[in-house]
């Protein structure tokens, strides 16, 4: 297994598959920089060295850690720098994990999963979020019209970017900086990613700029508004890297009944006809999705089972370019449907 990135996302990946695969397993890593510590859970600095932390091997050359044909290579670097040790990993012939989103524009998006359909190469992108058990039972409904037709969507997520990274500035962070990817449209957009789930990709798109602080050169905070075909409301999401306290969740409501998830309270309330109820799904962290992804991909890698989903990941990447041409014209922007090439994998083993 190779790592090209080991910041915050990469060192979660390490961390729950050194605990999933034990520290037998020969790993290598493709570092340049070298700017980030060793981080625990909580993205806290510990003192030691990334090499003993994670038993690995640093490199500094892609070439030279492709050339030892690792199993898979998991790619965490800043999203303007997904593209080309995708391009390179996938040529050598590995499987590839690559961090949301699958690259810094839709253009990359479909040269990464047409790359991909060439070489028969299994790529994902890491999404985790598809496997909260509040996403699942939403999808599940949904897929059964649980709900009815649909009346009303909204989905919400806020953070404050300031709190993620307590060990560097916050002006470097790759999220608040336009050259390496950033903007909340691309670093928030595991609900677009439930969208493309639940409807498929919209028609259009209309993106509204609400950033207050403006930390860096990107957008901070939007609305966006998607209509689709035959679906009759327009879906609303929220997005914030500047909220005041975390929040994240959805609401749907349709003829049959009504759906809400409220992550703070870790509630999950569905009524229909038959009744009211609410569930608790509590304990649901990103370490702790991002250990039932990593565990289902090698599985998948293991099992020789289909896994990914290229065409939904470049599905959100079609709606996040529409919702960048709508921010420079402040109207409707139709998204580019996607390409007619055939796309290696299927839903990820145990994965909604």
């Amino acid at each position: 297994m190779a790592f090209v990135g080991l910041g915050g996302a990469g060192q979660r990946h390490a961390r729950v598959l050194r605990a999933a695969l034990g520290s037998e397993a020969r790993w290598l890593a493709v570092q340049r920089r070298g700017t980030t510590p060793v981080l625990d859970a909580a993205m806290r600095p510990q003192a030691a060295s990334l090499a003993d932390a994670y038993h690995l091997e640093v490199l500094g050359d892609l070439r030279a850690a492709l050339e030892r044909r690792p199993d898979l290579v998991v790619v965490a670097t800043p999203t303007a720098l997904h593209r080309d040790p995708a391009m390179a990993a996938i040529a050598a012939g590995c499987a590839v994990l690559v961090e949301k989103p699958l690259a810094a524009s839709l253009a990359d998006a479909r040269d990464l999963a047409r790359a991909a359909a060439r070489q028969s190469t299994p790529v994902a992108v890491g999404f985790q979020r598809r496997h909260h058990p509040a996403w699942i039972e939403t999808s599940a409904l949904v897929g059964a019209d649980g709900l009815g037709r649909l009346v009303a969507a909204e989905l919400w997520a806020g953070s404050d970017v300031s709190s993620w990274h307590p060990y560097e500035p916050v002006g470097e962070l790759y999220a608040v900086r336009r050259a390496l990817g950033g903007g909340v449209l691309a670093t928030e957009c595991h609900e677009l990613d439930g969208v493309v789930g639940l409807w498929g990709v919209p028609q259009a798109v209309r993106c509204h700029d609400r950033t207050r602080t403006h930390l860096g050169d990107v957008e901070l905070a939007v609305d966006l508004r998607l209509r689709f075909g035959e679906l009759a409301p327009e879906v609303v999401l929220r997005l914030s890297l500047e909220a005041t306290a975390p929040s994240r969740g959805w609401r749907l409501e349709g003829t049959g009944g009504s759906l809400a998830w409220d992550e703070g309270r870790a509630t999950l309330t569905v009524s229909t006809g038959a009744g009211t109820s609410t569930r608790r799904l509590g304990g649901f962290d990103n370490e702790t999705l991002v250990g039932v992804q990593d565990r289902a991909l090698v599985a998948g890698i293991g099992s020789g089972e289909g896994w990914g989903d290229l065409e939904r990941a470049v599905g959100v990447s079609a709606v996040i370019d529409a919702a960048v041409r709508s921010l420079a014209t402040g109207g409707w922007e139709g998204v580019d449907p996607l390409p007619v090439d055939p796309l290696p994998g299927g839903p990820l083993p145990g994965g909604p």
